[in-house]
């Protein structure tokens, strides 16, 4: 997995990549109370939509994100909100 994230930042123009996911719970059993979040998520592949969705949630989960070196100089701000979120946002313009 990071090798292809690697090789998409270095090949194309996109800041940030991200993967689909599972939430498991300790067990390693799928947690369904998220199961709806998880579907939304997986299903934004292309740039386009990632962008278009970016402001009904975090549309590139923590745990999944690599992005080049000038989206984290970017820094966190302090504010009331998220700085993960904000970061994001900025990054995806």
């Amino acid at each position: 997995r990071l090798e292809k994230q690697l090789d998409l930042l270095r090949q194309s123009n996109v800041n940030m990549v991200g993967c689909r996911f599972r939430i498991i719970d300790a067990l390693g059993q799928a947690v369904t109370s998220l199961q709806r979040y998880e579907q939304w998520s997986n299903a934004l592949t292309e740039p386009a939509r990632i962008v278009a969705m970016r402001f009904v949630e975090l549309p590139i989960v923590n745990p999944t994100l690599m992005a080049k070196r000038e989206v984290f100089e970017l820094g966190y701000r302090e504010g009331a909100w998220p700085e993960d979120y904000d970061l994001c946002l900025r990054a995806l313009g």
